[in-house]
């Protein structure tokens, strides 16, 4: 039972403020690393910065060519498999159109807000109320975004008729 107390005695206290402290920084160390990992991720994910000039993902402005010969090719492999007709097609591609341009000026505030983040993160001291008050920000953000996205979708589903809506569920259930 003594030797048992002697080797404890040679280990250093857990408890010890010295070991907290190591704990402590490991641990904030890791979550700012994780978190700088991830985004770093995200942004490689999508070809770099913007993914490239006029790519799928690009913060770059898009022609208007280029945006609705996107939003036709989405339109079409969307409905591809549910019996619409030219008319639905058509007010199908404007909701989407309208939908699209009135969130284009949320995406761009999407793309400043990762600049941001990298902004509060690098700095020298950790601001939690900064980066309380930039979440809370972006928070609203997602949810305006949320919101004219849902409604566009509605107004979709407006369009379709109950049979064409079960067709596209199912459609989409498959994937």
């Amino acid at each position: 039972m003594e030797q048992k107390r002697q080797d404890d005695a040679s280990q250093p206290d857990p408890g010890t403020p010295g070991r907290r402290r190591f704990w402590k920084r490991a641990g904030i160390a890791a979550v700012v690393g994780a978190t700088l990992t991830g985004l770093g991720a995200a942004v490689f994910a999508h070809g770099g910065p913007g993914g490239g000039p006029g790519g799928w993902h690009s913060r770059h402005n898009v022609s208007p060519e280029l945006r609705a010969k996107r939003v036709d090719l989405m339109i079409e492999t969307m409905l591809d498999g549910v019996d619409v007709s030219a008319d639905q097609k058509s007010r199908i591609n404007a909701i989407v159109t309208a939908t699209m341009k009135e969130m284009q000026p949320l995406r761009e505030q999407r793309f400043e807000a990762r600049r941001e983040a990298m902004s509060i993160l690098t700095q020298p001291t950790v601001d939690r109320a900064k980066i309380e008050a930039f979440r809370v920000e972006k928070l609203k953000l997602a949810d305006a975004a949320s919101q004219r996205l849902t409604q566009g979708i509605a107004d979709v589903a407006e369009v379709l008729t109950p049979e064409q809506r079960t067709a596209l569920a199912e459609k989409f259930s498959r994937h």
